[in-house]
């Protein structure tokens, strides 16, 4: 009985989840209403309470499961020659152009990408930079990821992930 009751509370989640990512397509994040929400999810609003506190609530959620992926993607990263980086951010970009629309939102509210937990910054820098400087080089580095991210998804994502990916990699290498 609990797994059903598991179950049936998976799936309302899932198809909350599936109906905000529906209406951010048309609507802006804060014209997206709780009614609207449940009505195309086929859900309560009750239902949509036992598992969010609000809208941005639904959209946190959403991210750390974004998150999550990405953390599979960053995983076969080599942290020690970093001679795989290039085809890792090309599956990043992949991964954004797949979420274009999440994405698309989420990097105009925040000023740049965050990756989860994972410093990515090639083994290269840390010739150039003092442990002291790293964590600057670091936050520079991820502004600049998510202000090509962002101006990549402006654009409808004209480039491949792969020129994506070859571009951050030849700009941080200069």
């Amino acid at each position: 009985m609990n797994t059903k009751q598991n179950q049936r509370k998976q799936v309302s989640k899932d198809k909350i989840e599936k109906a905000f990512l529906t209406l951010i397509h048309t609507k802006p994040l804060n014209k997206i209403t709780i009614q609207s929400l449940c009505t195309l999810a086929q859900v309560n609003r009750t239902t949509f309470y036992a598992h969010y506190a609000d809208i941005y609530a639904l959209t946190e959620t959403i991210q750390n499961g974004f998150q999550q992926e990405i953390r599979l993607i960053l995983k076969p990263l080599d942290r020690q020659t970093y001679a795989n980086i290039e085809s890792i951010f090309a599956q990043l970009f992949e991964f954004i152009q797949s979420h274009r629309d999440f994405y698309g939102i989420y990097l105009t509210d925040h000023q740049y990408f965050t990756p989860p937990d994972a410093p990515i910054m090639p083994a290269p820098s840390s010739q150039f930079y003092v442990d002291d400087e790293r964590h600057y080089h670091l936050q520079f580095f991820m502004a600049g990821f998510g202000a090509v991210a962002r101006e990549w998804l402006r654009n409808d994502c004209q480039e491949t992930p792969q020129k994506m990916a070859a571009l951050i990699c030849d700009e941080y290498r200069r």
